[in-house]
């Protein structure tokens, strides 16, 4: 097998590379949350939102980080259209990295 290589350690993300491969991953992974909103005609609710890393908008669906400024129940309760929509708060749980 390959081995990983570090290649910067910052205060949000690492640096990595295996093989010809580089990628990044959180240095603080807390898990994150996602809100599956359904509309009463059963239609799935998703956010566009301008992503700088990419330089462009994205369609997704209403997520953030465990520890972030509000967690998926309290920006649900404090989002009204979409709290009204929801069905069922889902809450995922990321794998270890480690």
């Amino acid at each position: 097998m390959t081995e990983t290589e570090t290649l910067c350690n910052g205060k949000w993300l690492r640096l990595k590379r295996r093989g010809r491969w580089e990628y990044a991953e959180r240095t603080n992974p807390g898990g994150g949350v996602m809100i599956i909103a359904v509309t009463p005609e059963d239609r799935i609710l998703f956010v566009e939102q301008y992503r700088p890393a990419i330089k462009c908008m994205t369609i997704e669906m209403p997520a953030g980080l465990v520890g972030d400024v509000a967690t998926a129940p309290t920006r649900a309760r404090s989002t009204p259209r979409i709290a009204s929509w929801s069905r069922k708060p889902v809450i995922a749980r990321p794998r270890s990295t480690s």
